[in-house]
């Protein structure tokens, strides 16, 4: 019998709220962070508008913008969690561009640039000399991130272990989207039939994961459990996602999980307001639950915080386990007219009280790298293994 597995904290950083208090208050709020470009270089680019966080970070300067977010978001969840004594822990980080933005600002200034990976700037300043690992699979990073970690402990490799993702705005990412974009969106509109592609945003978000043995021991809080997770590649397109590829991580994922599709309560969506991501998830939902899905609620958060790259599937794992805490699941904003082709309940602008018992939250990467979370409440010592 493997280890269960249970998420005791939470760290969030986004452009509607840094803090788990401050994010779940901002989607409480159905804010939206999207604004124009504080950053970059308007002149460059043909539009103008992003989800950055206006804050700095402690150590941004030294370390880079990346490695500032993630290691203020991890001690947040360091702290969520009542963790203090920094054990040897597995420290797992996601991340699509790593600390890119750290050499952008280096070529623009002429300056040297002493370049350490993330893993290693966070290591160093939390004192972690347990496992560590950088993760790149694009989009869907944190989610593998937690996947792996979610691994670990379950092997009993270790019995504490922080995963997440996390990344900021880039030039090189920022441009290839604004030559991607055919009409320049002012914010990211999810399966609206007016929507005109995404808009990328600045995002961390890390759980401190525990054996269900630890964290009864410490008598440590208790969000809920990951359950389990399912991969999968397309190995079709670069860019373009392919139904089927997304379909069998989501199958994966219930099969791992020792679940019925119709066990899932409520999707946290990908949901990236392009025209081929929606129509293809929502083609791969249908796939992969049959009848269930119509049934079953399901939403997109990047309407309120943009996309944020390697941090999305980890944000959205935070957003569901604050969903499964208070009973309600935020809502998809800007969703006015649906695309015909997206036919799902999506939640639209109205939050909606829920009871939920097990959520997936789904997360894809160029390259076709898909990875889908499965996590539940906490149900004590009575569920079946």
């Amino acid at each position: 019998m493997s280890e269960r597995v249970v998420c005791t904290g939470l760290g969030v950083a986004t452009s509607i709220g840094i803090g788990k208090e401050n994010f779940w208050d901002g989607m409480t709020r159905t804010k939206c962070g999207a604004k124009p470009l504080i950053r970059l270089e308007q002149n460059r680019f043909a539009q103008n508008r992003s989800y950055e966080i206006d804050e700095a970070f402690p150590q941004e300067e030294t370390i880079g913008r990346t490695s500032a977010m993630a290691l203020h978001t991890i001690k947040s969840a360091l702290t969520d969690a009542f963790v203090t004594d920094r054990p040897e822990m597995a420290l797992i980080i996601g991340t699509g561009l790593c600390d890119f933005k750290k050499i952008e600002d280096g070529m623009d200034s002429g300056r040297f640039v002493n370049y350490k990976d993330i893993c290693s700037n966070i290591s160093e300043r939390v004192e972690n000399v347990g496992y560590g690992l950088t993760i790149s699979t694009g989009c869907a990073s944190g989610n593998y991130a937690v996947g792996y970690g979610y691994d670990l402990i379950s092997a009993e490799e270790t019995d504490i272990a922080v995963a997440g993702g996390c990344d900021c705005v880039t030039s090189v990412m920022y441009g290839i989207f604004d030559c991607v974009n055919r009409e320049k969106p002012i914010f990211c509109q999810p399966f609206d039939v007016n929507r005109k592609g995404t808009i990328l945003g600045d995002g961390a978000a890390f759980l401190v994961l525990e054996s269900l043995t630890r964290a009864k021991r410490r008598n440590a809080p208790i969000y809920g459990e990951i359950i389990g997770y399912g991969l999968s590649c397309d190995a079709k397109h670069p860019t373009s996602p392919d139904p089927d590829g997304i379909a069998r991580a989501m199958r994966s994922a219930i099969q791992r999980s020792r679940i019925l599709p119709e066990d899932i309560d409520y999707i946290v969506m990908h949901g990236t307001g392009t025209a081929l991501n929606d129509v293809a998830e929502t083609r791969a939902v249908k796939e992969a639950f049959g009848s269930h899905s119509r049934n079953m609620a399901t939403s997109s958060i990047k309407a309120m915080i943009g996309h944020t790259g390697g941090a999305a599937g980890t944000v959205s794992c935070v957003s569901a386990f604050l969903s499964i805490k208070h009973g309600k699941i935020p809502p998809t904003i800007f969703l006015e007219s649906p695309d015909s082709l997206c036919d799902l309940d999506y939640t639209p602008n109205v939050w909606r009280n829920l009871r939920i018992k097990r959520a997936m939250i789904n997360a894809f990467g160029f390259g076709g790298n898909n990875c889908c979370v499965v996590v539940g409440s906490y149900e004590g010592d009575n569920r079946e293994e």
